[in-house]
């Protein structure tokens, strides 16, 4: 899995972490169509990701895209994308993705995890 950046995010981000539009960006998990085949996945199919390097996981929206690198997915970087990464591993890390359905994790999600701590 790879972080990336995102010239709209970037400005969302500043504006209105609130917004529909953020949170499809940051709830996106972009891959090309032929790795999408090979889990059995369609565009806007929710899977769950979870990190080999903390064990967190999330829900997020599948897209196709070219370019994501071929045998690898990419998320834009928000603290969806935060949950999953490592110190050691900021940009790129090792995660399992399976279909699941449902709704993705939004901001608030996270948000309420450390709320009830």
């Amino acid at each position: 899995m790879i972080v990336t950046r995102d010239v709209f995010h970037s400005e969302v981000r500043e504006t209105d972490k609130e917004s529909d539009s953020y949170i499809e960006l940051s709830a996106t998990l972009y891959m090309r169509e032929e790795d999408m085949k090979k889990f059995d996945l369609g565009d806007g199919d929710v899977v769950e990701i979870t990190s080999t390097a903390n064990n967190n996981s999330l829900r997020v929206s599948v897209k196709n895209s070219n370019e994501a690198p071929p045998g690898k997915a990419m998320m834009v970087n928000s603290i969806l994308v935060n949950q999953l990464v490592s110190i050691e591993n900021l940009k790129r890390f090792k995660a399992k993705i399976k279909k699941v359905g449902g709704n993705v994790t939004r901001p608030e999600d996270i948000m309420a995890k450390f709320e009830r701590k």
